[in-house]
This record gives C-alpha cells, structure tokens and sequence, in this order.
C-alpha cells in the first residue's frame, strides 16, 4: 500500500482547513497516513469504547437504532498490490451524530461521514467542518500535485436521514483551503493554485492563494444554487 506520507497529508489538511477543536490529531512522530488512522482509531475506541468494535480486517459501528454497520478491508496483498482499501473509525461528533471513516487505497484515499443512527453513509472526499448552529457541514479539499483526491468545496445540509447537498464545486485548476464558518451563512477559504514561479529551494511556497468567501443566497434565491463564490 503506498500511503501518502504525512508530509503530503500536512499539505492537504493545512489546505483542507481540517480541524473542528475536539478532532484529534496524529503525534508528530507518525509520518504516515494509514498510521495516522489507525492511531486516532485506537485513541477514539478508548474514549467511546461501545460506539464501535475493531476485529482483525473487520471494523463494526454500533448504531443508536440497535443495528450493526460493518466496513471490511481488503488489503492490497490479496488484491494484486493496488486494489487495497482500509478503513479506520477516525471522528466522532456527537453534535451532530455522525461518525467519521478514514478510507485508505493504495494511493490516496477519501472520507466518509456516517449516520450514527441509521447507518447511512456519504463520501465527503475530506473532512467536514460544523456550522455554529449545527444544520450544515462544509468540506474542502486541495491536491494540485499529486492528484491522489480531487480538489473539492462543498456544502451539505445536515437532515435526520441523511445529508443534502447544497453547494459543490470540483475544479480541475485550482483548490480550496483553509475553510472557516464566518457565520451560519458565510464561509471563508483560500483558492490555492500551483505557483507559477515556484522555486525548488522554497518548497512551502508551491501554492499560492487567494482569498475568498462562499455565501449563503437564501431558500428563496432565483439562482441555480443556494451558495455562491465572492
């Protein structure tokens, strides 16, 4: 399995504008992001040790309904070396009753949020960050270099069933980062774009970005969409 190494990873979590306050992170001495996962798993099984159970390649959720979601890796051994897929139990938010599953493929790899109570799940492609009042989540994602993930902004409403999507943009040219709820109606992130005048010597400089806002028209908006890019 050729897991993207946490440098890279760093890139596209700095870039995602990843964290909520209670997600957990990964100790600076893991460089590796399938490690990462496994680590958080570990971590989150002690603290919530009924909300799932690990046995070998099997990963098991405990639903509030009283039912059971099983997730089954496959890896990359019995699957000719790029075909693998693993899946690790990663975040909790128990705000708004959803899980998060880290799924790792021989390259790259994507997220999926889950329904704590029914079981329903969605790949979100990164991780979401929560509306203050808890209705919606937004997710951004940026891989200009490798191009492991797709580059991804995103906006989705949070319902009982499941969730709706509301906002969703996948440019091949640019990629969005550091996201932020301003409000319950404004979101603000960075437009990433490889460097036109990128220099080796300056590796952290690969990207550059501009600011941008992505706001709320209203349920009642005459446009094709709810949300639009300032």
């Amino acid at each position: 399995m050729r897991c993207i190494s946490l440098v890279t990873a760093a890139l596209l979590v700095f870039a995602g504008g990843v964290s909520n306050a209670a997600e957990r992170k990964c100790p600076a001495t893991i460089h590796n992001s399938y490690q990462c996962s496994q680590f958080l798993e570990t971590e989150l099984a002690q603290e919530f040790p009924k909300l799932f159970t690990r046995a070998g390649l099997q990963l098991v959720i405990s639903l509030a309904n009283g039912r059971k979601k099983a997730y089954v890796d496959f890896p990359d051994e019995k699957n000719h070396g790029a075909e693998g897929k693993r899946y690790n139990f990663v975040q909790y938010y128990p705000e708004i009753g959803y899980g998060l599953i880290a799924v790792q493929y021989y390259e790259g790899g994507t997220y999926y949020l889950v329904n704590m109570t029914n079981g329903n799940d969605k790949d979100i492609i990164s991780t979401p960050k929560i509306s203050p009042d808890r209705k919606r989540i937004a997710v951004a994602n940026v891989d200009l270099e490798s191009r492991f993930t797709p580059n991804v902004l995103s906006v989705f409403e949070l319902r009982s069933d499941g969730l709706v999507t509301e906002f969703l943009e996948k440019p091949a040219d640019w990629g969005p980062g550091n996201l932020r709820w301003e409000n319950n109606q404004e979101i603000s992130f960075m437009q990433y774009q490889l460097n036109p005048k990128f220099d080796p010597k300056q590796p952290d400089k690969i990207l550059v970005g501009t600011p941008k806002k992505l706001k709320y028209r209203g349920p009642h908006s005459k446009d094709t969409t709810k949300w639009a890019i300032e």
